[in-house]
């Protein structure tokens, strides 16, 4: 919204140069009125150009979430009921407040018994719930293994 608002900004006032600068070619005869114009045109561009820049900056050159924001994913994640442990989670910005959740997770039940994509749902509405409407799209991939505290079924040792 904010890129729309300074573009249109940008072109009104372009405009308003613009006629400036010819009008005062036409009264005065002075061909450098319509040139200044031009120049502050192209000035007024690549300011825009900058604050824009500056504005995107962080959906380009680092799409991924901040550690601490991963590492609170991770808790909402272990916190769901079935959850034995969390092998893994990817959380990566795909737009303005918009983020996409990856999570390699071990469920406990048997996958046949439906218990896994109950879970996995589960984890899928706490992430929305939790996300401050900033989780848009969440992918749970079950694994299979130890949980991390290195116990078969999450008890410890054993």
């Amino acid at each position: 919204m904010r890129t729309l608002f300074l573009d249109n900004i940008a072109g009104v006032l372009g405009a308003l140069i613009a006629i400036g600068g010819l009008a005062l070619h036409q009264l005065t005869g002075d061909g450098r009125f319509d040139a200044a114009a031009s120049i502050l045109i192209g000035a007024l561009l690549i300011a825009l150009s900058v604050v824009l820049l500056r504005a995107n900056r962080d959906l380009v050159t680092s799409p991924s979430v901040p550690p601490a924001t991963l590492a609170r994913l991770r808790d909402e994640i272990a916190g769901v009921p079935g959850v034995r442990g969390v092998a893994d989670v990817l959380a990566v910005i795909v737009g303005p407040g918009t983020v996409l959740v990856a999570a390699r997770v071990v469920f406990a039940g048997d996958p046949a018994s439906g218990a896994v994509e109950d879970a996995a749902e589960r984890v899928e509405r706490r992430l929305r719930e939790s996300g401050h409407g900033m989780v848009g799209r969440v992918y749970v991939t079950p694994v299979a293994g130890r949980a991390p505290d290195g116990g078969p079924d999450g008890g410890p040792g054993g």
